[in-house]
Formats: C-alpha cells, structure tokens, sequence
C-alpha cells in the first residue's frame, strides 16, 4: 500500500525533473537547473513526508483496526474469528507490535528512496544514464548480499528491514556524491523553489502520469476479463508465460531507448532543431531493428522454448503460444515507434501522447471482452494488437509529424522502407531457425545467436546510411566519433 501510495503521489515527477533538468543543463543555465532541481527535492520530500505521517497514524490506530475487524467477523459468524483474535493473546499484541515498526520502517525507506529521484534525474539529465545503471547494479547486488550476512549473524525481522533501510541511506549518499560530481553546479537552496516552477513540473508530470496509468489500464483489465470468462488457469497461463515473454523481449528494446528523452530535452533547449531530426530517425531505424529481430525471435522460437520451460508433461501451456505470435507483433508496432515517444517527453509534446494512450486502453477494455469470448487467451493479444496498431502506427505517427512539420506520406514511406529492408534481413535466420530449430536449450541458443550475427550485418549495411553505419561501428568498437 504504502508503495502504491509513492507511485500514485510522483505522479510523473520523476520524468519531469529528468526533462527539465537536462533542458537547464543543455543551454548551461546554472539557475534554472537549480531551481528544477530544488523544487523537485521540495516536493519529492513532502511526498515523502506524508507517506510517513500516514505510516505513523495507521500505527497509532492499528490497534482499533484489528478490534474492528474483531467485531465485523464476530457479527457476520463467530466461527469465522480465529482464536488468536478472539482472545487477543500474547502472540497477536506481539504481531501488532512487529507491524507497527516494519510499517515505519518502511515507510522511511519509502521516503528516502523518493529523495534518491531528483539524484537520478540529474544524472540522466546530464546525458550520464550509464551511471545510474552501475549504481542499481550495485544495488540489486548489495541487497540480498546484505539479507543473507543479517540472517547469517541470527538477525529477525526488524533487523532484516532494518538493515535495508541503512543501505537505502548509503546509496542515497552515493547518488549524491556522484550527481555533484558530474554537474558541480548542483546545491541545495531554499531560494531556488518557486511556485511557478513547481506549477510547470506537476504540469509535465500529470500527462506523464496519465500515460503510465493508461499503459498499465489495459493490462489490469485483460486479468480481470480471462479471471471472470476462463478462471484462474487461464490467467496463470497468460501471465506465466505468454506476457512474461512479451515484457522480456519489449524490456531488450526499452533499454536501447529509454536514455534518449534528455537527449531530445538538450537538442530542444538548444533549438537544434535539424540534430533533433536526424537523432531521432537514426533511433527509429535502431528500435526498429532491434524490434523487427525480437519479433521474428518471439515467433519462430516461442513454441520449442515454451515446450522446454514448461516441459512436455504440460501441453496445455502450449495455448500460450498462438497469443504470444500477437503480442510479437504488438512489440514490433510498439517498440519501432519509440523513439517518438522518447522526443515527445523531452520536448515537453507528450500531452497528446498521454491521450493516445488512453484511446488505445479503451479501444482494448472494449475488445478484450468480445474476443475473449471466442479466441480465449488469444482474443486477448489480438485485443491488444489492434488497440496497438490504432494507437502506434496511425495516432502517434500523426502528431509526430505535426510537431516536426514532416508530410505524413513520406514518413510512412520512410518508415515503410525501413520495415520491407528488416524483412529482407531476417531471411537468413528464417532459414537458419528452420534447419536447425529443436526444443533445447543448447540447440535455442545455438540458433538465437546464429540468427543475430547473420540479421545485424545485412540490416546494418541495407538500413543505415555510410555515415550511420560508421557511428554503429564506433560505438560498438568504443571509438569517439570524429567531429565534422
């Protein structure tokens, strides 16, 4: 709850920081930067400051929760009260008392970890992202590090929670150290936070927000619709592994993606206008291809993969593969396009993305029931995919082009190309995959990476340009590139 509560609370704030900050830094204006900078501190320390209050008022009254909740059972069926309650033994006052310190405690750490946000958008606004990911590297490593040596030392609960709010500390230190290492200009002054600057990051965040709420809408609803039609064994199949799969291969593309809004915030400060463009249809022509390769990958490998995960005593999560072949396809409409939305955020245009996405949930919620109906698992995924298909290649496209005066025809023939070109490059691993494909392991893998060294040189040499195909080949050799 009280993690639900920070989500609902940021509201976009976190993306905001990130877009504005980086816009500061892009034109060197030391005192924008600080104003962002600090008033997003300001308001990610009152948020947190409330979880906190609510943590510290829910301990006070837990105590008259379980009494009622005592009366509520006793009224509906005496039988229905376990004896611990009844009788409010020694036992139940200890695992209130538990309660109530594990819930400050994590409430606390919830508060510290809101702190740690503007940090994070500093670094990312700064062009450094490859920082933040070391850090949570670190972090993920040092977490369960920390557990194993507080349980080995006989530590409980408290001392276990305990233990990771104390590193929750160090590495809010840490992100702090190294924000002001890499933007010295970085300080905390009071003088800094104004409401209009406020006002502007709660505006950018609020479409932020919208569009986070509409993405994650549509896939609550689809488990509510196969949990009401199809039941539980339905949803386990679903979940375990045809949208398990679909989040694995979209998550490859995100991570090529993710860092560019900052870029686009710099470029757009600076009014570089020309560098945004070209930046931007270089980034298409990467998530494309990334996007072109999961798909065909999700498709030509997902029923042997599924056969060995799940093993060949379980034919029945086999039904998760025809919806799987949908929701490739709803990665590859999705995930081409993601640059746009990356440009969108970091020239503050996402306002019309955040309804885009709403007009795609609901064109979802409206099929998921009618489609279901006949295709089971599978009418779900082809819900999404038309949803998607409305929404990303006919929507989206459409402001993009407005917001950088390009005619709509000769993106889509641009863009259209760039498709025919991937299909091309994927005939090779097609054929490879055809020979050699088995439900192994080994064999997957084998044929996974076959597949990858003969698509990326063609799709390279068929897609990218002279001078984009040398920026490939310094970044992945580590080259600086040349300045013209």
């Amino acid at each position: 709850m009280i993690i639900s509560l920070m989500l609902f609370l940021e509201a976009g704030l976190n993306a905001a920081i990130s877009r504005h900050v980086a816009a500061a830094l892009g034109v060197d204006d030391e005192k924008l930067f600080l104003r962002y900078f600090n008033s997003g501190i300001f308001l990610f320390a009152c948020i947190g400051a409330l979880i906190v209050l609510l943590a510290w008022l829910i301990t006070l009254n837990i105590d008259g929760f379980v009494a009622a909740s005592r009366w509520m059972m006793t009224r509906l069926d005496p039988a229905l009260v376990p004896a611990s309650l009844a009788n409010m033994d020694e036992t139940l006052r200890r695992n209130i008392s538990l309660s109530k310190i594990l819930l400050l405690i994590a409430a606390v750490s919830v508060a510290l970890n809101l702190l740690v946000r503007p940090m994070v958008g500093v670094i990312a606004g700064a062009l450094r992202t490859e920082v933040n990911a070391i850090i949570i590297l670190c972090l993920r490593v040092a977490r369960p590090m920390l557990s194993i040596l507080v349980l080995f030392l006989g530590g409980g609960v408290i001392a276990l929670n305990s233990a990771g709010l104390g590193l929750t500390f160090l590495m809010l230190l840490l992100w702090l150290f190294v924000a002001k290492r890499i933007v010295p200009a970085l300080k905390f002054d009071l003088g800094s936070i104004d409401r209009p600057t406020i006002k502007s990051l709660y505006k950018f965040g609020f479409f932020a927000f919208v569009a986070f709420m509409a993405t994650n809408l549509h896939g609550a609803a689809a488990i509510v619709v196969l949990t009401v039609m199809y039941g539980l064994d339905t949803v386990a199949i679903y979940s375990l592994v045809t949208f398990t799969l679909f989040c694995y291969g979209r998550d490859v593309i995100v991570m090529l993606t993710n860092y560019l809004a900052p870029i686009f915030a710099q470029l757009g400060a600076r009014k570089e206008m020309e560098t945004i463009r070209k930046a931007l249809f270089f980034a298409i022509k990467v998530s494309s291809g990334a996007a072109i390769f999961v798909a065909f990958g999700l498709i030509a490998w997902g029923h042997p993969f599924i056969l060995r995960w799940m093993g060949a005593d379980k034919p029945e999560m086999l039904e998760a593969y025809p919806p799987l072949v949908f929701m490739a396809l709803t990665i590859l409409f999705d995930q081409s396009q993601a640059p746009t939305v990356e440009y969108l955020y970091g020239t503050s245009t996402h306002k019309y993305y955040a309804w885009i996405n709403m007009v795609e949930a609901v064109i979802a919620i409206v099929l998921f029931p009618l489609l279901a109906f006949y295709y089971r698992i599978t009418g779900i995924a082809l819900s999404l995919l038309i949803a998607c298909a409305v929404a990303r290649l006919v929507m989206q496209p459409h402001y993009v082009c407005k917001v950088l005066k390009i005619p709509r025809r000769e993106y889509y023939a641009w863009f259209g190309a760039i498709w025919i070109k991937g299909g091309v490059s994927i005939v090779l691993p097609c054929i490879v995959s055809w020979l050699l494909i088995d439900s192994t392991f080994p064999r997957l893998f084998l044929v996974g990476g076959l597949s990858a060294l003969l698509y990326c040189p063609v799709y390279i040499f068929l897609v990218f340009s002279r001078e984009e195909r040398r920026l490939v080949r310094d970044a992945l050799f580590h080259k600086k590139p040349s300045r013209a």
